[in-house]
């Protein structure tokens, strides 16, 4: 089920917190003293090395200094690495997967591009009571912003792992916080190095086979570092998010559903604090037995703001298509709202991202692509707007080892801010152990 919606917002005000306080109790007190649910297939449990890679690559950076018509000497950045995978599953009932992923990334001209990057993602599931499931989710990263643009966006992400048609539809969430710390603005102003973490709490609760509830909580932070090479890009402020949405759905048929939400968000920088609170409603379709879409729509209301624009109103929009045909897998997001998930007093945010995936069993190739666009409006830089493309293509030599060509592709421009191009490939060699059979 499809339940997580993107503008899902709430206020800082009283009435706001009330709201939000009667929706948790009455979403979590039936779940109290109820039997205990049928614990899950069985699955493989314990430490597994993932793979290991090493790669080689190079990026063209240009930096735009007075406008379009003059520009700073592009750069050419050379760079290599080596990376490792490990993976920790436990527990049947409740279940504990982990994944570590470090590496070091090396530049002959710039040492401030040279260090270690790290990231650790950790996803909790369990059954507290019968027909209530409490999730948890969250992902750290460390190290230069050259690794984070090579890494598969989120929604290629969910497209290359997806084998169903449900895993898309529960996966690309427009409002979760990953999509927020791996947006093209966020990667085209990013600087040199950054830290990031994101942490998502989910409650869900049968109420009959119809009726469910929701309960979201998620929070994410962002710190970027700038070298003396980058005096001529703008500095994005470090950025603090917090945000709940809770609400209800209802399965109208079998393949269609409607759902109601209201949420709250706070954003939090050296330039702007902002807090907005948004309700609404969906409805989502599944179509055939390969393919489905979602639209959601609301108003929003901005409370609390710093900077003179209080009182603010506009509508909400997010939509989601997800299909699977024959060995292709597509999906795309849309969101419209009035948000700063960056910190940089922005009043209207529209942003929207496809991916596509072809991966046949049969063959030694798979290939896959996407490409994410972002705009803010009426915000304290003005207007920015930002893409972002990716593609890889992989080829398997062996049972174990492939070889993997990736390309991106990184643009934006802005009223007050430098603009920035810069565009890369990278060529890997992985090792992948065997991947154990599910008894």
């Amino acid at each position: 089920m499809f339940c997580y919606c993107q503008a899902i917002q709430l206020s800082s005000r009283g009435s706001g917190a009330a709201g939000i306080l009667g929706l948790l109790l009455l979403i979590l007190l039936p779940c109290w003293g109820q039997e205990p649910a049928t614990a899950p297939l069985p699955r493989p449990t314990g430490l597994r090395l993932n793979g290991l890679s090493v790669y080689n690559g190079s990026d063209w950076l240009r930096v735009l200094s007075n406008g379009p018509q003059t520009s700073a000497s592009p750069l050419w950045l050379w760079t290599g690495g080596a990376t490792a995978d490990v993976a920790a599953q436990f527990g049947q009932k409740a279940q504990l997967s982990i994944n570590y992923h470090s590496g070091y990334i090396y530049n002959q001209q710039f040492s401030v591009l040279n260090g270690f990057n790290h990231s650790l993602t950790l996803d909790f599931r369990t059954d507290p009571a019968r027909r209530t499931v409490f999730t948890l989710s969250a992902t750290g990263e460390s190290g230069p912003i050259g690794d984070a643009l090579f890494d598969p966006r989120y929604t290629l992400q969910q497209v290359q792992s997806a084998s169903t048609i449900d895993d898309i539809a529960s996966g690309i969430n427009a409002g979760h916080p990953a999509t927020i710390l791996n947006s093209p603005i966020e990667l085209a102003l990013a600087g040199v190095r950054r830290r990031s973490a994101a942490a998502t709490i989910g409650l869900t609760r049968a109420h009959s086979r119809r009726l469910t509830s929701f309960l979201h909580v998620g929070a994410a932070r962002e710190i970027h570092t700038y070298g003396q090479e980058q005096q001529a890009v703008v500095h994005y402020p470090n950025t603090t998010i917090g945000m709940a949405d809770a609400g209800l759905s209802y399965s109208v048929t079998r393949r269609t559903s409607i759902n109601a939400f209201a949420g709250y968000t706070r954003s939090y920088s050296s330039a702007f604090r902002l807090a907005w609170e948004s309700a609404g409603m969906g409805v989502q379709r599944q179509i055939g037995r390969r393919s489905f879409g979602s639209l959601q729509a609301g108003y929003l209301r901005m409370t609390g703001v710093e900077g003179g624009v209080s009182g603010r109103g506009s509508y909400t929009a997010t939509g989601t298509l997800g299909t699977i045909k024959g060995y292709h897998t597509l999906a795309a997001t849309f969101r419209r709202g009035v948000a700063d998930m960056h910190g940089l007093g922005a009043q209207t945010a529209m942003a929207g991202e496809g991916a596509w995936s072809w991966a046949p069993h049969a063959s030694a190739w798979s290939v896959g692509s996407s490409l994410g666009i972002e705009r803010l409006t009426g915000s304290g830089v003005g207007t920015i707007e930002a893409w972002i493309w990716q593609g890889t293509a992989t080829r398997r030599l062996s049972t174990h080892l492939q070889i993997a060509v990736a390309g991106v592709y990184l643009t934006d421009t802005g009223s007050e801010i430098l603009g920035l191009t810069r565009r890369g490939f990278r060529i890997s060699f992985a090792w992948r152990p065997a991947v154990p059979r599910v008894p």
